[in-house]
């Protein structure tokens, strides 16, 4: 991997190093420990990844549930404005934390995204409606779309937020299916089919961190499995 200038990243999820991730930190500066106290060059308390299940829907819209409930929370490290993902993509962000469970606004419900829009990054804001268009309840709107950039077809990722916070850039939210032109208008429309599907999705993360791998950032999850 190093030869082939691919970044190493070492976990050590026990307190006392093992001989092998002793040897390979030495090759790598993105190193991460469960414990505080675990003896790594370069270490960085990271945590240990879990298994968060969606146990319960909340506040149905007409597109679908506008927040969910995931088995982790304070006691795993979790904090507001935390995004939350699946395999697929976005799902959205920890709104509220308890000792055992968080809470998570679905994206579109009441809150917009930063996204950028297609191979050029067009820039625009990410929402659940908008007046002005026409569209399925479960598709998702960009407005503030600059004038003929945007195709259907493109993919859309988020923007990313300052601080990462709640959400780091580069994440698939859907992709367009349709772009509106209103005459007179001097930005586009554009009408998103997610890239997640709530109604099947079966495995779940929680963004705790960012690490910086070969001056791209990705997030530090916690993973785990649950059925809506």
């Amino acid at each position: 991997a190093r030869k082939a200038g691919v970044p190493i990243v070492i976990h050590e999820q026990n307190a006392r190093a093992g001989i092998a991730n002793k040897v390979e930190a030495r090759f790598t500066d993105h190193v991460g420990v469960t414990f505080p106290g675990t003896k790594l060059t370069g270490a960085r308390v990271i945590g240990m990844p879990l298994r968060p299940e969606i146990v319960a829907l909340d506040r149905a819209g007409a597109s679908g549930p506008e927040r969910v409930t995931v088995d982790v929370g304070r006691r795993d490290g979790v904090r507001a404005d935390s995004a939350v993902i699946a395999p697929d993509g976005l799902v959205g962000r920890v709104v509220s934390v308890g000792e055992w469970t968080s809470d998570v606004e679905v994206i579109g419900a009441d809150s917009s995204v930063g996204v950028r829009t297609g191979a050029k990054g067009v820039i625009g804001s990410l929402s659940g409606s908008h007046p002005t268009t026409t569209h399925a309840a479960d598709e998702l709107v960009i407005t503030q779309l600059t004038r003929d950039r945007a195709r259907e077809g493109d993919e859309v990722v988020t923007l990313g937020s300052p601080g990462q916070r709640p959400y780091p850039p580069g994440v698939p939210v859907g992709t367009v299916t349709r772009v509106e032109r209103a005459p007179g208008q001097l930005t586009d429309t554009a009408v998103v089919e997610p890239a997640v599907d709530l109604a099947t999705v079966d495995v779940v993360a929680v963004v705790t961190g960012v690490v910086l791998l070969a001056a791209t950032l990705v997030p530090v999850l916690l993973l785990g499995t649950g059925t809506p």
